[in-house]
């Protein structure tokens, strides 16, 4: 009962930074990721970019294989729902209600095309990793993660996501490390607070567990 209510209690933590939307975006919510904003022309950009993913799996790309363990594979047949617009606020929101509506797959192909493109690459790299921590895909989430920290070091919700995963797989030193980082830089940053609460709140439950 009480391993059955830490973990309930660790989720309501996480459900807020695990969630996707537009204020996501680390390079702004206005970056043009897309040409063509409707259902049959993103459904194509998606199916290429996981026929580029499945060549670089083949080569032993273990972040393309990461993708595409969320993503799931090319050729499958995926209708996107309604876009509002062509930039990462818009996709971010459309990825968002993907995942809220139960379609995790689509949620990940419309966070992966955020990686096509180099100024939004950290934001979507993030956003996969929170929908595998959401998941419980924890190693993926952690190597996702750090993908998005080394495209943008120092972000405190890549740090968090990170030491969520490091607190879920018992590496209690490693999460520590991540988690107080995540606190320390998010104190810089007054629009990340939910990322520090949840930081110390993680914090917190390492030390009493």
């Amino acid at each position: 009962m009480l391993e059955s209510s830490l973990a309930a209690y660790v989720s309501e933590i996480m459900q807020g930074i695990l969630t996707l939307g537009p204020d996501w975006a680390l390079s702004g919510p206005g970056l043009v990721i897309l040409s063509d904003e409707t259902p049959a022309a993103v459904a194509d950009a998606v199916e290429a970019l996981l026929v580029r993913l499945t060549d670089r799996a083949a080569a032993d790309d273990a972040v393309a294989r990461d993708v595409l363990t969320l993503t799931g594979p090319a050729g499958e047949a995926w209708q996107p729902g309604p876009i509002a617009g062509c930039d990462t606020g818009a996709v971010l929101a459309a990825a968002g209600r993907a995942a809220e509506a139960g379609d995790r797959h689509g949620a990940a192909r419309l966070a992966a095309l955020l990686t096509t493109v180099e100024e939004s690459a950290a934001d979507g790299f993030l956003a996969l990793a929170a929908l595998a921590a959401e998941a419980a895909a924890h190693d993926i989430a952690i190597e996702l993660g750090t993908r998005a920290l080394e495209l943008s070091p120092g972000h405190p919700r890549a740090h968090v996501i990170i030491g969520y995963g490091q607190f879920k797989k018992g590496q209690s030193k490693a999460a520590q490390n991540n988690l107080a980082s995540a606190t320390r830089l998010a104190r810089r940053r007054p629009e990340l607070r939910a990322d520090q609460r949840a930081a110390q709140q993680l914090l917190l439950l390492l030390h009493l567990t």
